[in-house]
Formats: structure tokens, C-alpha cells, sequence
């Protein structure tokens, strides 16, 4: 079975990159199509590197395709096994783990019976929705579904990922990436082999499937590239506002992250998820990913910073726990740990534990800075946006001293840039004071998270300007409703040193975030969709004109067939010199 975005030609790069050992993420690099990164990216592994899989467990993957997820599979539990229908994939696979643990098997994906054991889970990403492909029945979904249950243990789990026919990103200006069309999966792939589903239509083919016991989690931008993992617990409190950045070509009819939002304050969000994974349970007993509310993993950033964030909730406890994805990034915890003992302005850092490998707090149930703000801003009252970010700049500017020899070597190691200008500036810095990270608790500003803490000096202009370009940037609702010249100016700081602060953010995010270059895309902006509207207008009335000229046309034809009747017939020749007559009498 090829699926629509694959290709001989690019199936023999791909399998010459693995078969020669080449760096995948050198070759992202030099090769940025999207389909390079869907291959070959480790970002792919986003969407299962948190997921607690239990000890001493077995695995089947049904399409392992060109390996993707097999790696992550074969480190995550005891023993793999990856069914592919084709060889070549097949060995490209075992060339791309080389685990020990792992077993590549060659079979149609409705014929797996030649691995007859049970497994404590099955792996179905990306292969659920050609089901009527590969599987004969006259209901190929819930029949696959049913026939892959035989290969479950009693306690064991079928983990379907999957886009959605609804989500909210195809109605935004993505093409449905199975049919390569604008709107298909919306209106239900109409004469179409392949299908996905609305959120509703796989919970009754799961049901039919006679599993009574699944849980939805959403990844979001999608489940391809995920940076975040929801549940219904949190999709409608804690809404994804990024712009996806690893994308293919598109339209741009809406901001679907602004549009999110609001689809999250009505609290239906969760239909409108561009993808799910669903967790299908074989029985009812519980699992430690009933405790997991949300997550974010932090993958983009160089190793020693990379990091996953879960909200854990256990016995009406909620907390926010931190790990370390490698040995480098649980030093990057440790000193989170430490520098929180400190205070920095007169923002409070909440109170945390490390356990050697685990970093965690409570979870706020308050309403962030970040919400109080957006509702100043919902109700376009620009004086109480002006007095809340006033209380913000008291807190942050509390107790520091102007500066102007704060370029040390450490300064320039991770900001790159010199200057002599006088800032104002603290011992300390923390310098992700974002509004979301922030909480008014007792009449005193808290900061729960606080990755970025440096125990030198850092200009406050500079963070308080990188604090609002990013709300600027990542929240289309700021966006539009203040400038950052507007907000400088309020607070009489010198627009002026914004080239300079851009200098020390980009150098600040080389530090922190891997060199990756995205994939190159093409994006129709919304006024050029809407002058597609005006071509389609233009096109519309030349069709009209063209039809009223071919009637005019054919009337022509015909007067002048009828006139060609008369000219040659021998009548009209006999009755000329009469016809000269009639004229001549007629203009006396």
C-alpha cells in the first residue's frame, strides 16, 4: 500500500540516507521539504516520547513505515514488533534501529497472523484511515479494530493516532494531506478510499468495536509534529495559541490559533482538534496516563535543555512535574531548583522540590496574568490593560540599580552582542516573566516557572520588551489590540534600543533552541485568497460574456445562412434588375 505523499523516487533518498548512516537532522537541513522532515526528523518522536509505557512490555506496530517511531518504541519498552507490507520499507527499518530488542516482520497489515502472541500494546499511526484498503469487510473500521483486540493481552492497549475530518486547521486553509484537496475531509471524502473522523464518529466505531473503556488526548498543532499533548480536562482551559511552523504549502483563510481560542471559551475546542491519539483499553483497570492532564515537551532546544512538562493530578492533587529528556537537561532542572530560592524584583518564585531527577510544584488554580489581562483587552478597556501591566513593571523594576558594564563574558556567551547603554538591571535575572507564567496570589506577583534563571546581570528593558513581543507574536489578540511602540511610549522607555534587544534575543534563542531550519513553505496570504475570490468573480462574468457572444454568434450564422440561401439561388439572380429598379424609384 503507497500513500498519496509517497513516492519511488523519494523512498530510494530516504532509504539511500539510512542505508549510508548519514545525521538525519543534517540532511533536514539541507533538504527542507516538509516530507523530509515527516521521515526523518526526530520531532516525530513527540507524539509518544512522554506516553508511560509500563515495564517489561511488548509492542506492535502496524506500519512502521520508514521508521520514525520504531526507534522510540524499541528504547521505550522490552520487545518491538513492526509489521510493514513492503521489504524495502521493512529494511530500512531494521537499518534504522538496529536494536536488539526489535523484530521487522513482511505481511499485509490484515494478515498478521503469523505473529500470534499478545502484546501489552499496539502502535496504529497513520494507517488507521486507509482501513478500506487493506481490509475487506463491508465496515473495514470497526472490523479492523475488533480483528486487532485478538492480539491484545487483557490488560492491554491499542494506541490510535490519527487526524480529524473537523479539524480545525483544514478549515483554516490546509489541504486534507491524504487527498492533497481543500475541504475533502470536511465534507467526507466524498468517492474517496481513504477517511478520517470527527471526534463522535471514532468514539462509535470504537464503541462497535465493543471496547468500553478509551481516552482521548490531543495533540496539538497535530499528532506529526505535537509540542503539546491535552486532554478534555485542560484543552478548554489551557488553549494552543501557536502558529504550526513545520507545515506544507497552505491557505490562509483564518488565524486558527486566535479562532482556538475562542472555540476554547465556548468549550468546544476538543472538537475541533486538528488530530487525535486515542488510548483504547482492552479492560477498565486504571493506568498511570489517567493521572496525566497535560503536557508540553520542550524538544526544539538543545539537548541540555530539553525537557517535558506534565500537569499530574493523583488523589485530587495536582501538580506540575518537570523531566529531563537526557542526563544533560536534568542539570538544567537542578539549577531551576536553586535559583528559585532567590527572589527576583519583587516577583516570588513558588515553592518547588527536585528529587534528583523530578522537579515539580503545585499546580495554580488561580487565573493567570496572562487571562486578567486578555479580559482588559476582550473588553477594549485600555486604561485597566494600562494599570495591570503598570503593576507588572513596579514589580519587575523593584529594587534595581542603573547599569552599564553588564556585558561580562557570561553576558556575551549567551547574548552575543556588546553595549555601554545604561539599563537598569538586578544581580539576578529570570528571564521568562511572561504573563502566563505569572500569578497575583495574596496581593503578591508568583512565578512558576522559571527555566531561564542566570545568576548575572541582564537589562530589565530588555525583558520587559522580549516579555511583550512575545505575547505580540504568539497571541493574536494582543496583537491586535496595542503596538509595542504604544506600550514603550506609556512607559517612557526608548523605542530606539529595539534593534538592539532583537540582536540579544536572536542570540539568546541560538543558545537555547537547536539550529534547525523548518521546511520551506508556500503560503497563500488571506488578501491574495480574497483576490483569488475577485479572479473567480472576473472568471464567472467572462463565462457570462462568452455564452451571450456564442448566442449572438449563432444567430449571425444563421442570418447568414439565410442570406447565403437567397444570394445563390437562381430566383433571387433572375429578379436582380427588378431589385435596381424598386431602388431607383424608391430614392426618387
Amino acid at each position: 500500500m503507497r500513500k498519496m505523499y509517497e513516492n519511488e523516487k523519494l523512498e530510494e533518498e530516504i532509504y539511500e540516507i539510512i542505508d549510508n548512516k548519514y545525521d538525519f537532522e543534517e540532511i533536514t537541513q539541507l533538504h527542507t521539504s516538509y516530507e523530509y522532515y515527516y521521515y526523518l526528523s526526530y520531532l516525530r518522536e513527540n507524539l509518544f516520547v512522554w506516553y508511560p509505557f509500563k515495564d517489561n512490555a511488548s509492542l506492535l506496530e502496524i506500519g512502521g513505515g520508514y521508521g520514525a517511531l520504531t526507534r522510540l518504541f524499541c528504547r521505550k519498552v522490552d520487545e518491538v514488533v513492526s509489521i510493514e507490507d513492503s521489504y524495502k520499507k521493512a529494511d530500512m527499518i531494521s537499518k534504522r534501529c538496529h536494536a536488539d530488542n526489535l523484530e521487522v516482520v513482511v505481511n499485509d497489515f490484515s494478515e498478521i497472523e503469523q505473529t500470534p502472541k499478545k502484546f501489552d500494546y499496539i502502535i496504529v499511526s497513520d494507517l488507521f484511515e486507509y482501513a478500506r484498503e487493506f481490509y475487506e469487510s463491508s465496515n473495514p473500521f470497526k472490523d479492523y479494530l475488533t480483528y486487532l483486540k485478538g492480539f491484545l493481552k487483557d490488560d492491554g492497549v491499542i494506541l490510535l493516532a490519527i487526524s480529524n475530518r473537523f479539524g480545525l486547521k483544514y478549515f483554516a486553509g490546509f489541504k486534507e494531506e491524504h487527498v492533497n484537496e481543500y475541504f475533502t475531509g470536511v465534507d467526507d471524502f466524498p468517492k474517496k478510499s481513504v477517511r478520517t473522523f470527527t471526534k463522535g464518529e471514532l468514539e462509535n466505531i470504537i464503541e462497535s468495536a465493543e471496547f468500553s473503556d478509551y481516552k482521548f488526548f490531543y495533540p496539538y498543532p497535530d499528532h506529526v509534529f505535537p509540542e503539546v499533548i491535552n486532554t478534555d480536562k485542560f484543552i478548554n482551559k489551557i488553549s494552543y495559541e501557536r502558529k504550526p511552523t513545520i507545515v506544507k504549502a497552505r491557505a490562509n483563510f483564518f488565524r486558527e490559533n486566535k479562532v482556538n481560542q475562542s472555540l476554547a471559551s465556548e468549550d468546544i475546542a476538543q472538537y475541533f482538534a486538528n488530530s487525535f491519539l486515542v488510548e483504547i483499553r482492552n479492560d477498565t483497570s486504571s493506568r498511570q496516563s489517567d493521572n496525566y492532564d497535560y503536557v508540553k515537551i520542550n524538544n526544539e532546544r538543545k539537548q541540555r535543555y530539553r525537557t517535558i512538562t506534565y500537569i499530574y493530578s493523583d488523589n485530587n492533587d495536582t501538580r506540575v512535574v518537570k523531566y529531563p529528556l537526557n542526563e544533560f537537561s536534568k542539570q538544567h532542572l537542578l539549577r531551576m531548583h536553586e535559583g528559585s530560592k532567590n527572589s527576583f524584583g519583587k516577583i516570588k518564585f513558588l515553592e518547588n522540590t527536585f528529587d534528583d531527577y523530578y522537579f515539580s510544584y503545585p499546580y495554580i488554580e488561580h487565573e493567570s496574568f496572562e487571562k486578567t489581562l486578555i479580559k482588559t483587552i476582550i473588553n477594549h478597556d485600555k486604561d485597566g490593560f494600562f494599570e495591570l501591566l503598570e503593576e507588572y513593571f513596579d514589580v519587575l523594576f523593584y529594587g534595581s540599580f542603573k547599569k552599564d558594564d553588564y556585558c561580562t563574558p557570561e553576558f556575551l556567551d549567551i547574548f552575543g552582542v556588546k553595549s555601554d547603554k545604561c539599563f537598569r538591571c538586578h544581580d539576578i535575572t529570570n528571564l521568562d516573566v511572561i504573563f502566563s507564567n505569572l500569578f497575583i496570589i495574596n496581593d503578591e506577583f508568583v512565578s512558576i516557572d522559571y527555566e531561564w534563571l542566570f545568576d548575572f546581570s541582564v537589562p530589565l528593558e530588555y525583558i520587559f520588551y522580549r516579555v511583550i513581543h512575545h505575547h505580540h507574536v504568539s497571541n493574536p489578540l494582543f496583537r491586535d489590540f496595542i503596538t509595542l511602540d504604544e506600550i514603550f511610549e506609556h512607559f517612557d522607555l526608548d523605542t530606539d534600543n529595539f534593534d538592539l534587544f532583537k540582536e540579544w534575543e536572536k542570540h539568546f534563542l541560538n543558545y537555547a533552541i537547536s539550529h534547525m531550519k523548518k521546511p520551506k513553505t508556500r503560503i497563500t496570504a488571506k488578501k491574495s485568497v480574497n483576490k483569488l475570490d475577485n479572479v473567480d468573480a472576473i472568471n464567472k462574468g467572462y463565462q457570462a460574456f462568452k455564452k451571450e457572444n456564442e448566442i449572438l454568434n449563432k444567430r449571425v450564422e444563421e442570418q447568414e445562412k439565410l442570406i447565403n440561401t437567397y444570394k445563390y439561388s437562381t430566383s433571387w439572380k433572375i429578379t436582380k434588375p427588378l431589385r435596381k429598379i424598386g431602388q431607383i424609384m424608391k430614392n426618387k
